[in-house]
């Protein structure tokens, strides 16, 4: 077999058009090569785009003025949380603004829509953050979109100092501009339970599943003093009658470190007579359980500080 000839240098270092090799003198049969990736419809690369990123990155060249990322490809661009099935999701969602003709081509989901804010954002063109969990809301379940939302309200890592995405306002605005397409109703009602606070998804599944069982709203993140003087933050409180909740993630059982912090984290806030519940992945796939279990502890704390509210 023989072997291809070599390209211009310029073109082995990102995806480029066939047209733009064609017109630097490289042979169309040229382009046909197996040792050329085709990752869109007139598009060809030296290596197939692996991640998220690079097959975005491997569509620009196809890219129309106009066109912009949008759904569940912006979303995942910002880093919001999502479902396995849209992370799995190896279709890229490009959108325009109406009149103009949605995209379409083979490994894209094309839209057209009537408004949207686009920004400009590590390199790609994106619907704006508000406009993205606006979109959203025709693809998720209301939890998973109050999650999106809580994600956005609060920034990648509050601790760390990174601003957050949006203002409440900014949903507010989106809503509005939403007007009646699909999804308006999911995202006005999540509107009404997105929170600025929540570190992780699971802490805003554990808020909701408290909210929707009738229990007053936890506190999120409060600071608690400890004996040392030290200050510590439960994911969800109730202050009034020193209770806490916190999600344990897999890396608190698999890091002997961070084990032990938590033993000694949980030991620290016992000896003010708080009560730190622990809730893990497994406990979330048993919602109706965890539900039950939360109240009764509650319940508990309640009786024992002789309040008939834990708030």
């Amino acid at each position: 077999m023989r072997t291809p000839k070599p390209l211009v240098p310029i073109l082995t270092v990102r995806p480029f058009r066939v047209d733009d090799a064609l017109a630097r003198g490289v042979p169309r049969n040229r382009l046909y090569a197996s040792d050329l990736q085709r990752p869109f419809h007139g598009v060809r690369s030296v290596t197939a785009p692996g991640s998220f990123v690079e097959r975005m990155r491997a569509y620009l060249p196809r890219m129309a003025d106009g066109q912009f990322f949008s759904h569940a490809t912006a979303a995942l661009h910002y880093g919001v949380p999502l479902p396995l099935r849209l992370e799995r999701d190896t279709r890229l969602h490009v959108s325009v603004i109406a009149p103009t003709v949605a995209p379409a081509a083979a490994g894209v989901v094309g839209h057209r829509l009537l408004t949207s804010g686009v920004v400009s954002w590590r390199g790609f063109v994106l619907a704006d953050p508000a406009a993205t969990w606006c979109q959203l809301a025709g693809m998720l379940s209301l939890q998973d979109l109050v999650a999106a939302g809580d994600y956005l309200l609060t920034g990648p890592d509050p601790l760390h100092g990174i601003p957050a995405l949006v203002a409440r306002g900014d949903l507010e605005r989106a809503v509005r501009a939403h007007g009646n397409r699909r999804g308006i109703r999911s995202a006005r009602q999540a509107l009404e339970l997105v929170r600025c606070g929540p570190r992780s998804k699971p802490e805003t599944l554990v808020r909701l599943l408290i909210v929707m069982s009738g229990l007053p709203e936890p506190q999120l993140n409060p600071s608690v003093r400890m004996l040392d003087g030290s200050d510590k933050q439960p994911d969800l409180a109730y202050p009034k009658i020193k209770f806490g909740i916190e999600y344990e993630g897999e890396g608190h059982r698999e890091d002997s470190a961070l084990f032990l912090r938590d033993i000694e984290r949980k030991e620290a806030f016992a000896d003010i007579g708080w009560e730190l519940m622990r809730v893990t992945r497994a406990h979330l796939q048993r919602p109706s359980e965890l539900t039950a279990r939360i109240l009764r502890r509650v319940r508990k704390r309640c009786q024992a500080f002789a309040v008939k509210t834990p708030i």
